[in-house]
């Protein structure tokens, strides 16, 4: 049995460095305690051989001694440990025999204990190393799993990037499909707005390559929207400028419709029709609206508002303002300059559908303005309509410098006015257009009062003074309405029956108009002048919408005054002055008696103009149209009855200068009951001169005219009588004038007109004093009255005197008795004239007063 040894006790400074307090074999160590042994010793190597490492042997509880083997483990100092350990074993081996060899008993219970100590060691060795390898085991197992758990989470950290990153580039994506799919479908700015997403969601993918492919796509996917918008605007270009022409006409028929319209509301107010019309065709808006899209046209402004939508987006408007006004002038230099002229019948087809363009593309310009903001420079637009004016107007010039046919003038007018008042009802400035059409009407006018002038000098020139023969009704009629002039002697009876057994009457036709050809060829020709003024004119002054701005092209009062002056300068020019001429100069009777009728007619046809007049004027009023031309030719026709007066009575003379009276006939010598020779040629001529040159003339003038030629005659042939050099007369004579008065009355009777059978009156009474059984009876107021009616005192005082001078010549009983009445007689005639208040100027006998 081994001695009882005392415990060995460690010794400071060993192993664990020099830590205050000694650990005792077989006591616990705290954790800290093995943590901080083990760090002792991973940090430094002890000192020498005689520094004891840790006294792991008589360490009891097992739990302490693996951290502590841990630790050397981890520091893989367990080899130096062992050899420390071995060191250590042999210093206290040579301090146990050197103990022992001082005392053995003690040594011995060492040796007992060291052997204990080194089976325990051995044990603790066995466990120290199974421990070893169980912990090496665990610590493996453990880190093999912890590195397992560390990849596994960092895959999945990957996994949940990866699959973040994924859902980021494939939203990325579907933006950039549907980018496309819009962009197919040509929803631009909508496929703009999904480039503008893709551009917002690149950021957090930026690190990927379809991100760095995507942002380098987007400018040219943009690029490829203003492309494509700028491919469907010059796409709208052309259709726009299809459409021009067909926008143009439809706005051009819209006005000429409201324009109609407007006539006939304005109750005859054709000055006021300008503005109704635009109330009948529509607000100015709603008009282009109208204008725009119709049935016959629809003009889509979609790609322009599309473009001008994307280009702003995008920042590149004023570039597309730019192409916009380049591309729209280079349209207005290519297609609003007119290629063609006036002078040539293809340039007259051509016109109207210029004028539609033009009107067609300023209408798309108002349009563009008033539906975008800021987008159409309006100066821009104004210099196109200037060029374009300016292209017309020289167009209009030219045609005015060369062209002398009225039609083409109302051509002219009739697309022009339309094409004005539709540019102006939308703003645009016409006061050139305006300026233009009155030039045209000035020289309009001018080549229809130029055309009618000639027209009416020939037909004066060339007119034969017969009158117009009509065969049927209907010809008839046509003249009369060709006149304008109702006449009730221009008028045929309706037939009468026909008694039986007897012949019918003879038909009604042909016969005789009573005026020539030149007055229905003048009448043509004047309502042809009116109608065609009117024509022109009345366009123009509908024209005139009360805008100071806009000058008119002719007023309505200044319209009517000038084309009744014109009308009133054609009719004195061309028709009374060469009338009156022809009557001045003419001696042809039947000629004269013709142009009587016509300007009588002529006279007529004044009225029916007035009429017509009032009827076409464009101011109303209630004043009357006056010609001068009327009372001219009533004036003409006085001239022309004055100048056959005239002739007839030039003839007249002619034929009393050949009678041969002989005044104072043998009383005993018998006499012929027979007219003068000079009388019965001069009937003969009057019959003649009546039915045929008088046949056609109206009755009121052939009365006039029989009224003038028959008081000349009875007039003559009494100043036969009471010619000086006739101083004396006797009843013989007065026998053979009583016949060729009786033949004359005779001749007026047979005329069967009651206005002319007393013309001869006052030869009667002349020869009926001169027959008178009593003169004195002449002193009777009641029977001269009866009796003596149209003879005048001085009349009378001659006659008796001539009678009293012959009959004292071989004065009997009976002749004595009657002259001395007649010396009476005239005594008392010649002192009543003397106390008559006005004197008597002429022995003349028409008119004469009573005795």
């Amino acid at each position: 049995m081994q001695p009882n040894l005392p415990a060995p006790r460690v010794r400071p400074g060993g192993l664990l460095g020099s830590s205050s307090a000694s650990i005792p074999l077989g006591g616990r160590y705290s954790q800290s305690q093995v943590a901080a042994s083990a760090g002792g010793l991973a940090a430094a190597a002890p000192a020498g051989p005689s520094a004891p490492p840790v006294d792991l042997i008589n360490v009891d509880d097992l739990d302490q001694l693996g951290p502590l083997i841990k630790s050397l483990l981890r520091s893989g100092k367990e080899d130096r440990y062992m050899d420390q350990l071995k060191s250590y074993i042999a210093v206290q081996d040579a301090e146990i025999e050197r103990l022992c060899n001082s005392n053995y008993q003690e040594f011995l219970q060492s040796v007992d204990q060291l052997l204990k100590v080194r089976v325990e060691t051995v044990e603790l060795k066995t466990q120290l190393t199974q421990l070893t390898e169980e912990f090496n085991t665990a610590v493996k197992s453990s880190v093999d799993k912890k590195k397992e758990l560390i990849q596994r989470r960092k895959i999945y950290a990957n996994l949940e990037n990866a699959l973040e990153a994924v859902s980021q580039c494939l939203a990325v994506l579907d933006l950039a499909l549907r980018a496309n799919s819009l962009f197919a479908a040509r929803k631009y700015y909508s496929s703009l707005r999904c480039l503008d997403d893709i551009r917002s969601k690149l950021g957090p993918i930026q690190q990927f390559e379809v991100a760095k492919y995507l942002g380098e796509c987007l400018p040219k996917m943009q690029e490829n929207v203003r492309m494509a918008v700028n491919t469907d605007l010059r796409d709208w270009f052309v259709t726009v400028r299809e459409n021009s022409r067909a926008v143009g006409q439809v706005a051009t028929d819209m006005m000429v419709t409201a324009t109609r319209r407007a006539a006939m509301s304005s109750n005859g107010y054709k000055g006021s029709r300008m503005s109704v019309a635009i109330s009948a065709f529509g607000l100015e808006d709603d008009g282009l609206q109208n204008v725009m899209d119709n049935d016959q046209v629809h003009v889509d402004f979609k790609p322009l508002y599309q473009s001008i939508h994307i280009h702003g987006v995008m920042g590149r408007l004023p570039d597309l303002m730019a192409e916009f006004e380049e591309q729209r002038r280079l349209q207005a230099n290519l297609f609003l300059a007119p290629k063609f002229t006036l002078a040539q019948p293809a340039g007259w087809s051509a016109l109207e559908p210029y004028l539609q363009d033009v009107t067609g593309f300023f209408l798309l310009e108002r349009t563009i303005l008033n539906t975008t903001s800021q987008f159409r420079s309006r100066a821009a637009v104004d210099l196109l309509w200037d060029q374009t004016v300016t292209n017309i107007t020289n167009l209009v010039n030219e045609f005015l410098a060369t062209g002398d046919d009225p039609a083409q003038y109302l051509r002219l007018q009739a697309v022009m006015m339309p094409f004005i008042q539709t540019l102006q009802m939308y703003s645009y400035l016409v006061n050139r257009l305006v300026e233009t059409m009155a030039t045209i009407f000035e020289r309009y006018t001018d080549l229809m009062k130029q055309s009618c002038s000639e027209k009416l000098h020939q037909a004066v020139e060339e007119d034969d003074c017969v009158p117009v023969t009509v065969h049927s009704p209907i010809e008839h009629d046509s003249y009369k309405s060709r006149l304008h002039v109702s006449d009730p002697s221009d008028t045929v009876p309706p037939p009468l029956p026909t008694p039986a057994g007897t012949k019918p009457p003879p038909p009604p036709y042909p016969r005789n108009l009573p005026y020539s050809k030149v007055v229905p060829t003048a009448a043509d020709l004047l309502y042809a002048f009116v109608d065609g003024y009117y024509k022109f004119a009345t366009n123009l002054a509908s024209a005139d919408t009360g805008n100071g701005d806009v000058p008119t092209v002719v007023a309505a009062a200044d319209a009517d005054d000038l084309v009744r002056r014109s009308v009133d300068a054609l009719m004195m020019r061309y028709l009374r002055d060469p009338l009156g001429a022809i009557i001045d100069a003419s001696t042809n009777l039947a000629q004269i008696l013709q142009i009587l009728v016509n300007v009588a007619w002529m006279a007529r046809l004044a009225g029916a103009l007035e009429r017509a007049l009032m009827e076409k004027r464009l101011m109303p009023s209630s004043s009357r149209v006056v010609l001068q031309a009327g009372e001219s030719f009533k004036q003409c026709r006085k001239t022309a009855e004055k100048r056959i007066f005239e002739l007839l009575n030039h003839k007249i003379s002619d034929f009393l200068g050949l009678a041969e009276y002989d005044f104072m006939p043998p009383a005993d010598v018998a006499r012929s009951k027979m007219p003068s020779p000079y009388l019965r040629d001069l009937v003969n001529f009057l019959t003649t001169v009546m039915y045929s040159t008088l046949e056609n003339l109206p009755s009121e003038i052939k009365t006039f005219i029989y009224f003038e030629a028959f008081d000349h005659l009875a007039n003559g042939m009494l100043d036969l009588i009471l010619a000086p050099t006739v101083r004396r007369i006797n009843l013989a004579f007065v026998d053979q004038f009583a016949t060729d008065v009786s033949f004359l009355e005779r001749f007026v009777n047979g005329l069967g007109d009651q206005n002319v059978q007393d013309t001869f009156l006052v030869l009667r009474q002349a020869v009926t004093l001169m027959v008178a059984e009593h003169p004195t009876e002449v002193l009777d107021p009641a029977v001269a009255h009866k009796r003596y009616s149209r003879l005048k005192r001085s009349v009378m005082v001659q006659l008796l005197e001539k009678l009293n001078n012959a009959a004292g010549m071989f004065a009997a009983r009976a002749d004595k008795a009657k002259r001395k009445e007649y010396e009476t007689v005239i005594m008392t005639l010649k002192k009543e004239i003397a106390r008559s208040p006005s004197p008597t100027k002429t022995a003349r006998a028409v008119g004469g007063g009573s005795a």
